[in-house]
């Protein structure tokens, strides 16, 4: 079974995926210069997959993080993904598979393919992905991970970025358990959230997506915003990660996600844990996620 994964999000990306075997992977931005691509109602259109994509698949899936929620007003809301699965299944000529909820599953099946583990506690760290609970994307997610299946043992979802975009009340933190995992519905800020915030604060370009830069003035004395972000938000997940450490007493760890892109606090964690095993997903940003997709299809086929 032949099937083409596709991510709509930033780093725009199509996979294609043959018996739970990787054919090939590649990004959109190679193939039309444009850096950070992300397609929308009004610009969706892959080069690549014209130049790439020889045979029909027996299936496309779409991954994305979740942009119902898009507009400038509450009364002006445009679903940038239905909108842009439906321009996608034209150019094909084949009608598309979407499931807007799974952006951190996704990530979480490429991480673990690629990974030399047959299982693992996977951590995905992320600025914002589905909305799990309407108005929430969610921010952190913890999985166990094998060969055979997955489990999902906590979930921290954020209002945070609606809140602030429609002027709406934050609502307090709430924690509750579905089945045997833990829920966090809060109104904080994603680690990849607080770094796109301090990338705009700084005149960087691309809305966060070059926190890279951030990073590397951290480790300039004089850079004092820069260095205490770094510095928080490694704390923040080292905290994160004993989190995920207790869920169970496996030694194998997986980091995906935009936020696992930040190579100088992946490093802190192997210092902190030397007990673990560390892999990080090798294509942690978004246009990972076309991987995850066609991953998580064949399987369900």
């Amino acid at each position: 079974m032949r099937t083409l994964g596709i991510n709509i999000s930033h780093n725009a990306s199509i996979c294609q995926v043959t018996d739970g075997k990787i054919d090939f992977y590649y990004e959109e931005d190679r193939f039309n210069k444009r850096k950070y691509y992300a397609p929308k109602h009004d610009d969706c259109y892959f080069k690549v997959i014209d130049e790439k994509v020889k045979d029909k698949p027996d299936n496309i899936i779409v991954a994305a993080y979740d942009r119902a929620f898009l507009g400038e007003t509450l009364d002006t809301l445009v679903n940038e993904d239905t909108i842009c699965c439906d321009l996608i299944s034209e150019q094909l000529g084949q009608q598309v598979h979407f499931y807007k909820s799974h952006h951190h599953l996704y990530h979480a099946y490429t991480g673990f393919h690629l990974s030399p583990f047959d299982e693992a506690i996977v951590v995905v760290m992320d600025g914002g992905g589905g909305q799990e609970f309407h108005g929430y994307q969610e921010i952190e997610t913890v999985y166990l991970m094998n060969k055979k299946n997955w489990q999902r043992k906590y979930l921290h979802a954020s209002c945070v970025r609606l809140d602030e975009r429609y002027g709406l009340i934050k609502s307090p933190d709430r924690e509750f358990k579905i089945g045997d995992g833990d829920v966090l519905l809060s109104s904080r800020k994603s680690m990849g959230y607080l770094f796109a915030d301090m990338c705009t604060e700084m005149g960087f370009k691309h809305n966060g997506l070059d926190a890279g830069k951030l990073m590397g003035l951290a480790s300039y004395p004089d850079q004092e915003k820069p260095h205490a972000l770094q510095e928080h938000s490694k704390n923040y997940t080292i905290d994160l990660l004993k989190k995920a450490f207790s869920y169970s007493d496996c030694k194998n760890v997986i980091l995906s996600g935009g936020y696992s892109l930040n190579c100088v606090n992946n490093y802190h964690y192997v210092k902190e844990f030397p007990e673990y095993n560390f892999f990080v997903d090798p294509v942690a940003h978004d246009g990972g996620t076309a991987i995850g997709a066609a991953l998580w299809m064949n399987e369900q086929k």
